[in-house]
């Protein structure tokens, strides 16, 4: 009997829903008034209600279920659509099923409505947020930039960034923000800023895009031409004629190369260069060619093969060649090592044949070693003894005349 009153007390409201949208206009097929066996369709079952008023759904809200037939359906505290053949979709849109409610937000801030279930909401292609109110969901949004980037988000959360609210409904496109990158000033600060503002404030955009941590425009190694290291700004190192390694450089992780005068000991002319590079006379680190300008013309020069004790300091190259010497380049002095090396006549006991040798050593003990010669050709003339005189094995010493001085 319980169950027959249900059914009768369902039927009554499902016609009187019926009636209603009849009256408003809507059409609906003859099949839907047909009389049939209340257990001969399989419908829509709308479920979770607390009476079986379907304008009495909770905010959680109903759900339904399709083919179902009435019977199961009001065993679940349902609301059957047998009757009118619905189906779901069409249940939610004429009402007898009520999802969750929520807020109703109009797409570009056009107005809210609340509360309305999701399926009521979407089909008119709104946004619809479960739970929320018109107050805490349907605030206007737009485009907020912000250093070059762009957000969709509420006029208020992006003032609460610092950023320029664009409008309410306007949308985040490629131009539409302003380009930010680093701006170098000449006391070595940064600042994040458009290029416009940075070039009118002197400074120098490092592009867009570009942050200033890592500082760009920072202190770091500067070299010296002496090998020495600081951390300086750029300015700074430059100033100060140093060679700046980059912003954030240290020392430590840097070379720097030893640089000075070089003077040339072929030309007498003075270059800039490294240390490791000159071939010529090295004047000293960090020393500029202004500071040693005129290169020194004169050296060493060497006479003979009398070693160390042939050689005479400061002599130009066209003397040093005038009085039979051989001249060892322009900033040379006898004070270097082997400046001058040691030869002289070696008679080989095979003939009557002369060689230069630089010592007794090499000239062997089977031959006739005729000791340091004070010329630059030691077998000219030819000082070795005769065949018929070769059983002399005296060593002969030559007196050495010692040039005059330019």
């Amino acid at each position: 009997m319980e169950m027959d009153e249900r059914i009768l007390r369902i039927t009554v409201i499902t016609a009187a829903i019926l009636l209603v949208f009849t009256a408003i206009g809507v059409v609906y097929p003859a099949s839907v008034f047909a009389i049939k066996s209340v257990d001969a369709y399989r419908a829509a079952c709308c479920t979770g209600y607390t009476s079986a008023d379907p304008l009495q759904c909770p905010l959680t809200g109903c759900t339904c279920r399709n083919r179902i037939d009435n019977i199961a359906c009001i065993n679940q505290n349902g609301i059957p659509g047998a009757w009118a053949g619905f189906t779901c979709g069409q249940a939610f849109r004429m009402g007898l099923c009520v999802g969750p409610a929520g807020a109703c937000c109009v797409k570009g801030g056009g107005g809210c409505t609340y509360p309305v279930d999701r399926y009521n909401c979407n089909r008119l292609n709104n946004w619809w947020y479960k739970g929320k109110t018109c107050e805490t969901a349907c605030v206007p949004k737009g485009a907020c930039c912000k250093e070059g980037h762009c957000s969709f988000r509420t006029g208020a959360n992006c003032d609460a960034i610092e950023g320029d609210y664009q409008g309410n409904g306007v949308k985040c496109v490629a131009g539409l923000c302003p380009k930010y990158g680093a701006c170098c000033y000449p006391d070595s600060s940064c600042l994040y800023e458009q290029q416009g503002v940075c070039e009118i404030a002197h400074g120098l955009y490092k592009g867009d895009g570009k942050k200033c941590s890592p500082n760009p425009c920072g202190i770091g190694a500067c070299c010296y031409n002496s090998g020495t290291c600081s951390i300086l700004p750029a300015s700074q190192c430059k100033a100060e004629g140093g060679t700046y390694k980059g912003a954030g450089k240290q020392c430590s992780a840097v070379k720097c190369p030893v640089k000075g005068a070089c003077c040339s000991k072929l030309s007498g002319q003075c270059h800039f260069m490294l240390k490791t590079s000159c071939k010529g006379v090295y004047m000293g680190d960090a020393k500029k060619c202004e500071e040693v300008e005129p290169c020194p013309t004169e050296g060493a020069c060497c006479f003979g093969g009398l070693g160390d004790l042939g050689c005479r300091d400061a002599f130009s190259k066209e003397f040093c060649i005038q009085d039979g010497g051989r001249f060892k380049g322009i900033g040379t002095s006898c004070t270097q090592a082997n400046i001058c090396p040691e030869y002289g006549a070696c008679c080989l006991m095979r003939g009557h044949t002369c060689v230069s040798r630089k010592n007794s050593d090499a000239c062997g003990a089977n031959n006739l070693w005729m000791g340091p010669s004070s010329t630059r050709t030691p077998c000219t003339p030819n000082p070795c003894p005769t065949p018929s005189s070769s059983s002399s094995t005296s060593t002969t010493t030559t007196t050495i005349p010692w040039p005059s001085t330019p």
